[in-house]
């Protein structure tokens, strides 16, 4: 497969015709589409730079976990 899988949630929405047969040859027929598609997911990407999120967004990290509830943890006596 050369072209990243295309899905249409509302007729698939498990994702289960990836595996299906046939499918690479639909997805030739619609690998079209993906390139109209990167000039509003360009766009929006840019976008970040002028309205910059608000808050950082979450990582899970057990080390920084681990160090977060260690500050708030009370002071043993």
């Amino acid at each position: 497969m050369t072209s990243p899988p295309i899905t249409r949630l509302d007729l698939d929405p498990v994702e289960r015709f990836h595996e299906a047969r046939g499918f690479d040859e639909w997805q030739e027929h619609r690998s079209r589409a993906i390139g109209p598609a990167l000039g509003p997911g360009n766009r929006f990407v840019a976008s970040f730079e002028e309205f910059p999120p608000r808050i950082a967004s979450f990582r899970a990290s057990v080390e920084d976990m681990s160090r977060q509830i260690m500050a708030a943890a009370p002071a043993p006596q």
